[in-house]
């Protein structure tokens, strides 16, 4: 299936990996923006604005928990209610 959808997303919380907050198992990013697939430069030019941070929160004996704030524009294809269906691809903000 084809993306034609650019959404910009921003995650945000604790985590135990670089980001969980946008693709982890319980994710829920916020959407920010979304744009059509031939819209993509303008999606690109926004997310350069964008910067992902991840910081340690707390060590454990066998675990880090980092806290991050990241953006990633991801590339899906939207069902009839908007929804993401299918394999997505992310384009992360710098650092």
């Amino acid at each position: 299936m084809q993306a034609n959808t650019i959404r910009l997303l921003k995650g945000s919380g604790d985590c135990s990996k670089e980001h969980d907050t946008i693709q982890g198992p319980y994710a829920s990013p916020e959407v920010l923006k979304t744009w059509h697939i031939s819209e993509e430069e303008q999606a690109r030019a926004e997310l350069a604005q964008y910067r992902c941070k991840l910081t340690i929160q707390r060590m454990y004996c066998c675990a880090v928990v980092y806290h991050e704030e990241v953006y990633a524009l991801q590339y899906c294809q939207l069902d009839a209610s908007g929804e993401p269906v299918g394999e997505s691809t992310y384009l992360y903000a710098r650092s």
